[in-house]
């Protein structure tokens, strides 16, 4: 009645919170920045602590394919079994090219002599003095059998080549072209030795052990012209 201002009003809710709602315990007005860390120390994302690395490897062993993952014999022995079926690709690749063309010499020879006339110098004629006349089959395997040992020099130049060429093969070219050469030669002179044998007429004695001479001198022409020439492929070209 007398005017004075309410104490109540004046204060304006004093002994209750300030006005504009300020927390008791001097916490600052608004709202916790997002992305704040939680109580505790724990680290945004739910990181565990001492989680394991990613992978899953676990501690104390070494990694996959990480230097000392393979006892060396398993190294050794993969490497070798991998050289060992890359020698037999070769040996095969030069069975099969030295096999074919001993087989077109062979059937070559027999045609020249069968469809020859007898004047010709290539006919049967020619072989008459040496009582071979009719013997088209054994002249074929031994005229393909002396051309073969002569050809082999230039078949393993073409045979190193290729290899020289081949990017599909590691190493150097010498080594394939050796193993193709040796491989095909020895088929090849033996296949048409066996023909000699088999066609050879009578009075005529055909032997393996005599001919083994002849056979080794190839392979060892062969072996040395393929390597040679792999090597000059390697080395200058």
């Amino acid at each position: 009645m007398s005017g004075e201002p309410d104490d109540d009003g004046d204060q304006g809710g004093q002994g209750g919170q300030p006005t504009g709602g300020q927390p008791q315990g001097g916490q600052p007005r608004g709202r916790q920045p997002r992305g704040s860390q939680q109580q505790g120390g724990q680290p945004r994302g739910g990181q565990q602590q001492g989680r394991q690395p990613a992978g899953g490897q676990p501690q104390g062993q070494p990694a996959t394919g990480a230097a000392g993952g393979h006892p060396p014999q398993q190294k050794a022995s993969q490497t070798l079994g991998y050289e060992q079926q890359q020698l037999v690709e070769f040996a095969r690749f030069g069975a099969l090219l030295y096999g074919i063309t001993a087989l077109g010499l062979f059937v070559t020879q027999f045609l020249v002599l069968s469809l020859a006339g007898d004047q010709s110098t290539a006919g049967g004629s020619s072989f008459t003095g040496f009582g071979l006349e009719g013997e088209e089959l054994f002249v074929s395997a031994v005229s393909s059998y002396n051309l073969i040992l002569t050809l082999t020099p230039l078949i393993a130049v073409a045979i190193a080549f290729y290899y020289y060429r081949d990017t599909s093969v590691s190493g150097p070219s010498y080594t394939p072209a050796l193993v193709a050469t040796v491989a095909g030669t020895a088929l090849a002179t033996v296949v048409l030795l066996l023909f000699m044998t088999v066609f050879a007429p009578e009075g005529f004695d055909v032997s393996f052990g005599d001919e083994l001479t002849a056979i080794i001198g190839g392979l060892i022409g062969t072996a040395v012209t393929a390597g040679l020439v792999g090597y000059v492929f390697d080395e200058y070209l």
